[in-house]
């Protein structure tokens, strides 16, 4: 026995090594179940913790490094890693007494410095935040990515000259560092150097394609660059000014609208049994391109709240919609299931508009997703500002932000559709007014250029806008009461096959389509089978095996819907 546990502690090494988590969980609980010496077992159940943390469980993680302290109160990777499911959570004091305990354990642990820097600037503490990094410079004074967070700290502060001190420290030590191009290029906004900015956003997209991808800012640096490439640079930065305003509206607007969900609120997304087997062996939702949504009127309500506003946003900047390039925007649509209302995930009215199977109504089945809110919705109360809150999400999201091929994709932002009817057209929000306003600006600097750079200059705000678009309705559809969830992601339109930057090709649909997966965190956690689903005796337990709570709706079917 002895000899067969060690063969199975390589193999959590291993495996914990390669990052694979889910096989990593049961290894760890075999091994907990035939280790006998309390200080083994302990790693075993951090080592076991450690991986659920990266699963987005927070809660195990937490109850399993509770029982390794239990068994081994000195054991100072145990608090660092319940100390990482406490501040993942929210809960910033616990982790920064777990970071502190583990310090008092052992004085040198660099990396409980750096996490416990974190937590603090999650407090909005940053002058604690700066003692713990300058800990590591005591000792690492090349060490780049603490530069960065020192000169982060200091930006949230307000003290920007110090925050770019520390930004150009860090590309000294590493010229290709480009979220160091990225955070002093946000430094340089809040500066109004936009100039400065705009060389700098550059720099990171050349250093980190992916980038271009995700952030938006980045994105349009480097299509301006591309557009006013025979030109001076003065020229570029201003027509970046112009785009970067329209971008601060545009973020204005997504916080108004953002859905910041309580502790486990849940999200239901009612599909066919056949997506539902799909899901469930491959653990992601897809989030389609836009262009693919079947209702011709998507998107078009904001197009009527821009014209109440006094711009034709349709006519300058769209044209004939059909030569639209696929969007940027990718989405999931969901109904949103309040404590107070929990039919909704299972309601007649959802099975037979949308849990249908081959054409069958409420023959299909309804997925239960936990959202714990990304890092912008955890942070959207701080009082800082937008480009402040972008450095907040990429410094302390979860993945390698460093290393471009190892970083996991995003989680997926919330958002609650706005309904619009004619009598609250006139009700314009001060965010949506501001959109409006900035792309008159655009409107008028873009008027006398030549017919080529206005074609690409109209398209870059299409993309922008893609971002908003899909969430204004009518209030036609106002009793789905639906929630999206919704990433952008930037690429190349010429290229209308690829498969990268995350983006990959539905082929077997006709004709193929664009999707994104979700962040591995996103998953659902039950299952509820349609009332005239088939097969159910099968699928439950096929579905619990994977760790799926299943039942089938109890909700009596009567006529066909109409």
């Amino acid at each position: 026995m002895n000899e067969n546990l060690e063969d199975l502690k390589q193999q959590a090494d291993k495996l914990d090594s390669d990052g694979s988590w889910d096989e990593l969980i049961p290894l760890c609980t075999r091994i907990i179940d035939l280790e006998q010496e309390p200080r083994e077992k302990a790693s075993a159940y951090v080592k076991r913790g450690s991986a659920y943390n990266h699963r987005g469980n927070h809660d195990l993680a937490i109850a399993d490094c509770t029982m390794a302290i239990e068994l081994n109160s000195f054991h100072a990777n145990a608090y660092i890693t319940r100390g990482i499911a406490y501040d993942k959570k929210g809960d910033h004091d616990k982790a920064i007494a777990d970071y502190t305990k583990s310090l008092e354990l052992e004085p040198n642990n660099m990396f409980a410095y750096h996490n416990r820097g974190i937590a603090y600037i999650n407090k909005n503490d940053h002058d604690k935040a700066l003692e713990d990094f300058n800990k590591i410079l005591e000792r690492d004074p090349a060490n780049a990515e603490i530069h960065l967070f020192c000169g982060f700290a200091y930006s949230l502060k307000g003290e920007h000259d110090k925050a770019i001190e520390d930004f150009t420290r860090a590309l000294e030590l590493d010229p290709n560092y480009a979220n160091a191009y990225l955070c002093q290029g946000i430094a340089y906004i809040e500066q109004e150097n936009f100039l400065a900015a705009f060389k700098d956003f550059k720099k990171a997209a050349e250093c980190d394609p992916v980038l271009k991808a995700e952030v938006s800012e980045i994105y349009v640096a480097e299509q301006i660059a591309d557009i006013y490439k025979d030109r001076a640079q003065e020229e570029g930065a201003r027509a970046f000014e112009l785009y970067f305003r329209l971008l601060e509206a545009i973020s204005n607007v997504q916080k108004k609208l953002f859905y910041a969900p309580q502790q486990n609120a849940e999200v239901a997304h009612y599909t066919c049994l056949d997506t539902l087997k799909s899901l469930a062996d491959r653990e992601c939702f897809r989030l389609y391109n836009t262009f693919y949504m079947n209702d011709p009127e998507e998107g078009r309500e904001f197009f009527k709240i821009m014209q109440k506003s006094g711009i034709d946003v349709r006519d300058i900047f769209y044209g004939d919609e059909a030569q639209s390039n696929p969007s940027p925007a990718f989405i999931g649509s969901f109904v949103k299931v309040a404590a107070k209302d929990p039919k909704r995930k299972d309601e007649l009215l959802w099975w037979r508009l949308y849990g249908k199977h081959d054409g069958k109504e409420a023959a299909g089945a309804c997925l239960i997703f936990k959202h714990e809110g990304t890092v912008f919705a955890e942070n959207c109360g701080l009082q800082i500002g937008a480009m402040q809150q972008l450095q907040l999400k990429l410094l302390t999201s979860a993945g390698d932000t460093s290393n471009p091929g190892e970083r996991r994709p995003p989680k997926p932002d919330l958002y609650e559709i706005v309904y619009r009817d004619k009598e609250n057209y006139q009700e314009l929000s001060e965010e949506l007014n501001e959109v409006a306003e900035s792309l008159e600006q655009i409107k008028s600097y873009i008027s006398e250029k030549d017919d080529c750079i206005k074609d690409k200059l109209k398209q870059l705000v299409r993309d922008l806008l893609d971002a908003i678009r899909f969430l204004f309705k009518s209030h036609h559809y106002k009793e789905e009461g639906e929630v999206r969830v919704g990433q952008v992601r930037y690429y190349d339109k010429t290229k209308m096959t690829q498969d990268s930057n995350n983006i990959k090709v539905d082929k077997a649909q006709t004709p193929p389509r664009f999707y994104l997966e979700t962040h591995e965190n996103f998953r659902f956690s039950e299952v509820i089978l349609g009332p005239q689903a088939r097969g159910v005796p099968e699928l439950i337990p096929w579905l619990k095996e994977r760790g799926i709570k299943a039942e089938q709706s109890n909700i009596p079917y009567g006529k066909p819907y109409p």
